[in-house]
C-alpha cells in the first residue's frame, strides 16, 4: 500500500563462515529468500557488500561477489569494514582478534569486486563510506581502509590491474620503449592515478622509459 520501488538489503557477505564470524545473525540462504520476495513484489532490488569482515579473505570475498552476480541485482554498493569505537569489533581489533584490511588491500579487494560486476553488467553505484565529517574525528575511525576518496583510489587500481593484465598476455611493448595509452576521456584522471602514480608504477613494473596518456571518445 506504499510507493515502493526499489529494497536494498545489506547482505555484507555470503559466506556463511563470515557471516557467523561478523554476527550478522542469518546465512546466506536467508539473503536468497529475501531476494526472492524482493523480486516477486517486482521492486528493484539492491545489494551492499562489505569488504574485510571478520573471517574474510580475498578469496571468500569474491566468491561472495560471483554469488551476489548470479543473484542478479539492479546495482551495488561496497563498503570496506572500518573499526569504529565502542564496538565489539573494536574490543575483537585491540586483542588481536580481528585485524582490518589495511587501505592498499581494501582498494585492491574493492577494485577486484568492480571489474567483476561491471564485466556482468551490474550497476556498482558506490564504493566506499560517505565522506562523513564524523569519521575523520580522532578516535572514531580505529582501523580499516578509510580514505576520503575511497571510490577514486578503487578506480586509479582498476585501470592499473587492466593494464598489468594486458601487459601479461604477452602483447606488451618492450622494456625501454615510450608507450602511449589511449583511454576514455572520462577516466583520464583515474588511469593517471594521484600524482601520475600509474605511470611511475607502469614504467617500474614493466621497464618502459616513458608513459603518457591520451584521451579518446568514450
Amino acid at each position: 500500500h506504499f510507493p515502493v520501488t526499489t529494497v536494498e538489503l545489506g547482505v555484507q557477505s555470503l559466506s556463511d563462515a563470515v557471516l557467523r564470524r561478523s554476527r550478522r545473525g542469518y546465512a546466506a540462504v536467508d539473503v536468497v529468500e529475501a531476494v526472492r520476495k524482493v523480486r516477486d513484489r517486482g521492486w528493484k532490488l539492491g545489494l551492499q557488500l562489505m569488504a574485510g569482515l571478520p573471517g574474510d579473505r580475498l578469496k571468500r570475498f569474491l566468491a561472495s561477489v560471483q554469488a551476489a552476480i548470479e543473484l542478479a541485482p539492479d546495482f551495488v554498493r561496497i563498503y570496506p569494514t572500518l573499526v569504529l569505537r565502542d564496538t565489539t569489533l573494536a574490543l575483537w581489533h585491540s586483542t588481536g582478534e580481528y585485524t582490518p584490511l589495511t587501505l592498499e588491500e581494501g582498494v585492491e579487494w574493492t577494485a577486484a569486486a568492480l571489474e567483476r560486476f561491471e564485466a556482468h553488467g551490474v550497476s556498482v553505484v558506490r564504493t566506499g563510506l560517505h565522506p562523513d565529517p564524523e569519521l575523520f574525528r580522532p578516535g572514531v575511525v580505529l582501523g580499516g581502509p578509510l580514505h576520503p576518496a575511497f571510490g577514486y583510489l578503487v578506480r586509479v587500481r582498476l585501470w592499473r590491474d587492466r593494464v598489468d593484465r594486458w601487459c601479461a598476455a604477452g602483447d606488451r611493448p618492450v622494456a625501454g620503449e615510450r608507450v602511449v595509452l589511449r583511454v576514455p576521456s572520462r577516466a583520464l584522471s583515474e588511469v593517471l592515478g594521484p600524482r601520475r602514480g600509474n605511470l611511475s608504477y607502469w614504467c617500474g613494473r614493466w621497464g618502459w622509459s616513458e608513459v603518457s596518456v591520451e584521451g579518446a571518445s568514450d
